[in-house]
């Protein structure tokens, strides 16, 4: 009887242990499969610091502000309160912040004063739902002296129709009457006013500037076979009259057959953002550039985003003007 009810117990034993091993088990793959999904969703989701940290340099470094390096600075160091609103102002909406605007937001009923539960229609709501005293004086443009924040009245619309269009490849705010045929000048610089939202497109521009000693090093010996100073001197004051790159090409002869944009230029283009990524140090910047740190994220997205839906002309643009960035032509 005792030998019957101790195996009686092994065996039960055995079969607790078993059950123990296989709750274990499920237990363990539960909470791995919830800290992968937890991962991925960390991975995926919009840094909403990051994303107004980006807005603060396109903003500022347009080359209007004189005081860009500071400014930049100063409203950078907000972002975390900005998330923090955004995410108590839009529970529902901040994740498709900056790839909508906070005016697409509103307009679709996803932003709401925290403070009221009321829904924010236009800027000067979302003004009022800001706590922080800091931030506000930021973002109405009120500014704040003892803060270093400037007085701009230009500030809260700007924000307030922003979209970042890191999430949309195929988009670029160039406006379609922009395209210029290659034969024809082009102007040495885009003006802001023909940009319909916020200036990407000065953001981009400024960001392949910091290439110009390299692409006028490039360009003259391609079409003059040899750079040397007088060369390279000639070919600038050859490109200051053409106006372009691709015209200047096909005066010289090259890229007749093919659009010198898409044989010469894009390659150029190329090679830079490789340069930028790998070996920055063998870039001989141009005077009065950004810095390469602050111009890599945005090259990296023009040459592997933007520059395919880029027509010849708007390429010829960007990369004519880059050239021309630092007329005082000098050998790497």
């Amino acid at each position: 009887m005792n030998t019957f009810f101790s195996n009686q117990c092994i065996s039960l034993l055995i079969r607790r242990t078993i059950s123990l091993l296989i709750l274990s088990t499920m237990v363990v793959e539960f909470i791995s499969t919830s800290l992968v999904t937890h991962a991925q969703m960390s991975q995926t989701q919009p840094n909403i610091s990051q994303a107004f940290k980006q807005f603060c340099f396109f903003y500022y470094n347009d080359g209007q502000d004189s005081n860009a390096h500071q400014d930049t600075q100063v409203c950078q160091s907000l972002s975390l309160p900005f998330s923090s609103l955004l995410k108590k102002d839009a529970p529902k909406g901040y994740k498709q912040w900056s790839a909508c605007s906070l005016h697409d937001l509103a307009h679709n009923g996803l932003l709401i004063n925290s403070k009221t539960g009321a829904s924010i229609k236009g800027s000067q709501g979302f003004v009022k739902s800001i706590a922080d005293s800091v931030l506000r004086a930021l973002v109405s443009g009120s500014g704040n002296n003892d803060k270093n924040i400037p007085q701009d009245s230009d500030f809260l619309p700007t924000l307030w129709k922003y979209k970042s269009t890191s999430n949309a490849p195929s988009e670029l705010s160039i406006p379609g009457n922009q395209e210029i045929p290659v034969n024809q000048p082009v102007p040495t610089h885009i003006s802001p006013s023909s940009i319909e939202s916020y200036s990407n497109q000065n953001v981009y521009q400024r960001s392949l500037d910091v290439f110009c000693h390299t692409f006028q090093n490039d360009v003259t010996s391609y079409l003059y076979g040899s750079t040397t100073p007088d060369n390279l001197a000639s070919m600038v004051s050859a490109l200051q009259a053409s106006r372009s790159v691709s015209k200047l090409a096909q005066d010289k002869g090259a890229g007749i057959s093919i659009p010198f944009a898409d044989i010469f230029e894009r390659g150029e283009l190329k090679t830079a953002q490789q340069a930028i990524d790998g070996s920055p140090d063998t870039i001989s910047q141009c005077s009065g550039a950004v810095l390469l740190s602050q111009a890599r994220p945005f090259v990296d997205d023009f040459v592997i985003h933007r520059m395919s839906s880029l027509t010849v002309s708007q390429l010829d643009i960007f990369f004519t003007n880059a050239v021309l960035f630092d007329a005082d032509a000098r050998l790497q």
